[in-house]
């Protein structure tokens, strides 16, 4: 399925983006049908209606810190489609969505291309954007040692301030278009963007 025709899709609707930081797990007590992008191996705990996978298979399987060779939940995702830039990525190619990347922190998503950082997270909140949502609620990106494969070290838990302006400038961005972006985690050290209860989301 071409990336562009899911310009749109979800026009009008709330979407969350979850991470795989343990503030996640809050997905699976979740009392309403949400249209959810996940990342990497949260189908561990949770299958979201999506999934983004930006790194090499390879990443998984060879204990990377933030992976511990979690590849089978990706394999075995429930996720309706997978969207990746990666085009030899080992996924079916019924689920495959390949997307192209827009340059660092572009969030001029409407050509199709999506800017990207060091953080998958960010790719799903623009695909979200891209697909219509109006209010998008981001979940399990906290940078603790607290993840749902267990307590480990985060890889950019060195660049918090960074990514924390990056998310900044990413919610402003999308505000500008009428989009609103919030974090749905109260442990989550993205403390640049809007706080609100998962509840009431």
């Amino acid at each position: 399925m071409d990336f562009k025709q899911f310009k749109d899709i979800h026009a009008g609707k709330k979407i969350i983006v979850s991470g795989c930081a343990s503030s996640a797990l809050a997905l699976k007590d979740l009392d309403k049908n949400y249209i959810t992008i996940g990342v990497n191996d949260l189908s561990m705990v949770f299958h979201p209606t999506y999934l983004v996978i930006l790194d090499e298979k390879n990443s998984f399987v060879n204990q990377k810190a933030c992976y511990q060779n979690t590849w089978q939940y990706v394999e075995s995702t429930l996720a309706l489609k997978i969207f990746t830039q990666l085009t030899d990525l080992e996924i079916p190619e019924a689920k495959k969505v390949l997307f192209e990347f827009a340059e660092r922190e572009n969030t001029n998503f409407e050509s199709g291309k999506i800017g990207h950082t060091g953080n998958s997270p960010y790719v799903a909140c623009l695909i979200a954007a891209y697909m219509g949502a109006t209010k998008i609620g981001l979940i399990g990106v906290d940078f603790t040692e607290d993840r749902i494969s267990g307590k480990m070290l985060h890889d950019l838990r060195g660049q918090i301030p960074k990514i924390n302006e990056e998310y900044n400038k990413l919610g402003k961005a999308l505000k500008n278009k009428g989009i609103e972006l919030v974090n749905l985690s109260t442990v989550s050290k993205i403390t640049s963007l809007p706080l609100q209860n998962i509840n009431d989301f």
